[in-house]
Order: C-alpha cells, then structure tokens, then sequence
C-alpha cells in the first residue's frame, strides 16, 4: 500500500446504480469508506457514530437476541457491529439496491459473514409483506444518500414493523437530523410513542437514534440519560 494513502484517499470504486447516482468506495489509512450521492455510509466516521449509539442506548451482548432485521445495507457497518456483539444471531439484511449489497460483500467483508442473509427488496414492500413474529431486533438505516424515505415517518410502516417483532424485541432506527426538521424528529418520537411503551433518543450532530420497545432485557432504563416517552 502506497504511503499517500494514509493522506490522501484513493478512490478504488466508482459506479452508480438505479437507485443512486454516486457511488464511490475510497481507500484510506488502509481502509475502506463508501460515500453515495456524496454522504459517508460506510467508514470509520460511521463506526464510530453508530458504536457510540450502541453504547448511549445501553445495547449490550445478550444470548437472547437470535434474530435481527437490517433496514438498508450499505457498506454493512452496523451489521458488522450487530455481529460482534450477537455472535450466534442470524442477521437479515434488506437494501433496494443490489449494487450496494454487491459492494458490501466485496469491499466491506459481508461476503465472510456466513450468519448474514441478504435481500434485494424495497424496505417498505418488505414489511409490509412479511408474516410472523420472529425478529428480536429490528434496525431501520434506510437512506438514499443523506436522504431519509418518506415512509420512515409514517406510522403504517412501524406498525408493521410493530407485528415482526417478538414481544420482548425492540426496533432502532437512525435518523438524519438536518437544519430545520426538529420537527419531523419529533414527530417520529411521537409516533413511535404511541406504540412502544419506552422510547429512547440518543443525538448527535448530524443523526439521531430512537430505540423503542416494550420489554427488552437488553435495557437499564434506570440508568439511563437519554430522554423516554
């Protein structure tokens, strides 16, 4: 690996796809980041931000977690994060795009990862077309470049997400925060409010992250900072 790497990236992958029309993998200080439509995906910024999330939300390593739902792949860092600390957990992951997901498994390890499925599907078809009770996490990272869908905010797509979880499961999502939509943030708390008994928000420059549930062993709301409904 050539020295400049390490201070100036090295763009190794370009291509664009229907649903994006950016897509660029760039190597630096030996790893690997994804930006789309010129927003980071994947890379050491968003492990950071999501790890420091996991932490502020007090999701920690627990046996009872067997399966999670991932709402948008992307480069797969937090389905990598989710692996690490649920080992034995089958991993579901869901992305529009299936240029994204190739990317994820050929720059971004996902290929390795023998527990993780992967779908090609629109993340609200899948949804609302999926039968039974069976995930005990479910994560929503859904965006077209910095772009957060429409159908994030309605209330029809988390009551169905609401009926795929099992009773002690809970549902996290990350939310693109920008100028001027406090508002839009605060609707989503109240909607998920209405039905989850315990909402959590953790914020940060850019994001915010709400974890809702109804009972989940993986929570100390007792000793928690972050606001609840």
């Amino acid at each position: 690996m050539h020295w400049l790497n390490y201070i100036i990236p090295r763009l190794v992958y370009k291509t664009q796809s229907s649903y994006n029309h950016d897509i660029c993998v760039y190597e630096e200080a030996g790893k690997y980041k994804l930006l789309v439509n010129g927003s980071r995906e994947s890379g050491e910024f968003i492990k950071r931000m999501w790890s420091d999330a996991l932490l502020a939300l007090h999701m920690r390593k627990q046996d009872s977690i067997k399966r999670i739902l991932v709402l948008g792949v992307a480069g797969g860092t937090v389905i990598h994060l989710l692996h690490d600390m649920y080992p034995n957990a089958v991993i579901v992951g869901v992305d529009i795009d299936d240029v994204m997901i190739g990317i994820g498994k050929k720059y971004f390890g996902l290929e390795e990862m023998k527990s993780l499925i992967c779908i090609t599907d629109d993340a609200k078809h899948y949804v609302q077309e999926y039968i039974g009770k069976n995930f005990d996490c479910i994560v929503v990272d859904v965006f077209i470049g910095s772009d957060v869908p429409s159908f994030v905010q309605q209330k029809a797509f988390h009551k169905h997400i609401h009926h795929m979880l099992h009773s002690h499961g809970s549902v996290l999502i990350n939310y693109a925060f920008k100028t001027g939509a406090e508002d839009v943030s605060a609707d989503i708390h109240l909607l998920l409010a209405s039905i989850y008994s315990n909402v959590f928000i953790h914020r940060t420059q850019y994001n915010r992250f709400f974890l809702a549930c109804n009972c989940h062993p993986g929570l100390d709301p007792g000793s928690r900072e972050e606001e609840k409904t």
